[in-house]
């Protein structure tokens, strides 16, 4: 998964199932609360928000290439329109 920094506080998170694909994920801001970029693709994973701080590794390789992993990538969109769903049904 890659984060783009877009315009202020939002972010763009984008993962890649093929070397010519990609999925943009989510877009939000980045803030520290539920409705914060991390905080929603954590919920759509359902992984509790670590207590340690992060560590912000490349999403690029060396070559500047983007990680590239469809069984990863489809996980991550499919838990991600799954969890767009339960929020369009609760309103």
């Amino acid at each position: 998964m890659c984060c783009r920094h877009l315009y202020g506080n939002d972010r763009l998170l984008t993962v890649w199932p093929g070397g010519e694909q990609a999925i943009v994920v989510l877009v939000s801001s980045h803030t520290t609360t539920p409705s914060g970029v991390y905080d929603q693709l954590l919920d759509a994973l359902e992984i509790e928000m670590p207590a340690d701080d992060r560590k912000k590794p490349a999403c690029c390789d060396e070559d500047g290439e983007p990680p590239v992993n469809a069984l990863i990538a489809t996980f991550i969109a499919e838990a991600i329109d799954r969890r767009a769903g339960r929020a369009r049904r609760g309103r």
